[in-house]
This record gives structure tokens, sequence and C-alpha cells, in this order.
């Protein structure tokens, strides 16, 4: 059993579910991880307060500690997912996706700025985080061009060999050579080449190399588009038409 707190152990969730799936493989678990939630503070975040001693040295505000020390219990709880996995012989084959959802809303662009060391673009990096994909034995690789959430799914069935219709999922292999594209809700959009803010109207070249004629009106209007096609594949329950439910 989990203790009644909040937020609550990632370890702990680790702890008492691993037996439910891992002596009988194939599996495929999704675990939500919560021990990083806000608020951040000492006295009304309980991962916080049992982390504390572990960040009590480090040059930060309490509230940026109070961050570390809680998303320290993930790190306790992938160290045990590891130790299991290991255990049961299942490591070698195991994908491990660790992916964010958000950027931390809780702490102030202060307090970012603070942890990264600069003062951080609030319009555009705070939303920067990173994918993690770990084997065990693979070879290390980074990928820097610009993805979202919406890449994770193919990149992933990708590596796998997994035969799907590419057509039908908004992202794209962060592998592969398509030009990468990340779609804000409110028609923003990024890519290698530029940044579109749509609220401020402000077009960001990167680079000396101007765009190609035309490039921007034609991001924004494949941004439009995958926004309203992806609504009405929910509205409409497309998928269940096509009989992938």
């Amino acid at each position: 059993m989990m203790r009644a707190q909040w937020p609550r152990s990632d370890r702990e969730m680790i702890d008492v579910t691993t037996g439910e799936y891992m002596n009988a493989p194939p599996f495929h678990t999704y675990y939500l991880t919560v021990s990083g939630h806000m608020i951040y503070d000492f006295g009304g975040n309980s991962m916080a307060f049992q982390n504390r001693a572990l960040v009590e040295d480090l040059p930060y505000s309490d509230e940026a500690r109070a961050y570390i020390a809680g998303n320290l219990e993930l790190e306790r709880a992938l160290a045990l997912l590891m130790e299991r996995l290991d255990e049961a012989g299942q490591l070698d084959d195991t994908v491990i996706v660790l992916s964010a959802d958000h950027y931390p809303y809780g702490l102030s662009d202060e307090v970012i700025s603070e942890m990264a060391g600069y003062e951080v673009n609030t319009d555009l990096e705070r939303f920067h985080s990173t994918l993690i994909l770990y084997k065990h034995g693979m070879t290390p690789a980074v990928v820097e061009k610009p993805c979202s959430s919406v890449d994770v799914l193919p990149t992933v069935l990708n590596l796998l060999g997994v035969p799907y219709d590419s057509r039908l999922l908004m992202g794209r292999d962060v592998f592969s050579e398509a030009p990468p594209l990340v779609v804000f809700c409110d028609q923003s959009w990024l890519t290698d080449r530029a940044y579109f803010n749509s609220t401020a109207e402000t077009l960001t070249v990167f680079g000396d190399e101007p765009l190609p004629d035309g490039y921007a009106d034609a991001m924004a209007s494949l941004v439009k588009a995958r926004l309203t096609y992806s609504g009405l594949i929910l509205d409409l329950d497309y998928y269940r038409t096509l009989g992938l439910n």
C-alpha cells in the first residue's frame, strides 16, 4: 500500500506495482509520476520534505531546492525499476520512455532561470524539455532538432520495427529525415528554421539564411490543418470508423 500523502511517492508506486506484470512478459506499463508535482516548498510538499537533506547544500533558493528534492523521488523510482527489471531478467528486453507533459508551471520564471543559470526566454524556451528513450546496452544518440509529444509514438514504433500507417499519426520519427514541426495549441509553430508566435504575431528566423518564399504561409496552413483534423478525428471517432479501436 502507498502512504496517503501529497505528492505521492513515485518510488512506492514502482515498489507496489512491478509484481503485477514484470514476471509475465510481454508487458506494456504506463506510469504517471507525481512526486515532482507542485507546490514547491518543504512544508507543504511531502516529497520535498522527505528528500530535503539531499538538497540542503545546493546553492539555490528554497523553491528551487524543493523542486529538485521532489523530483529526486522519480530518480529513486527509476533506479528501483531498473533493479527489478534486472532481477526479473527483463532489463535487456525492455524499452523505457520518459517524457514530460508540461513545463514546471508551479515555478516562477525567476526560479526557472536560477536553475538554468541564465535568464530563460519565457516565450519559447520554457517549453524546452527532454525526451529520454532507454534500452539497456544501447548506443547513445542525441537528437537536438525540435520535436514534441506527438513525435514520441512514431519514433518508438520505428525503433521497434513495428509497421504502422504514418498517415494516421500527426507526429514524425525524430530519427527520420522528415523536417521537424512543433505545433502549439494557439497555432504558433516551431521548426528548425523559424519560430512563429501567433499571439504576438512575430516570426523569428534562426540563422543567417533567409526563409524560402512562402515558407511561413505554408507552415501556417499546415498547422491550421493539423489542428483542425486532429479535432475532427476526436469528434468523429475516426479511428473507430477505420476499425482501429
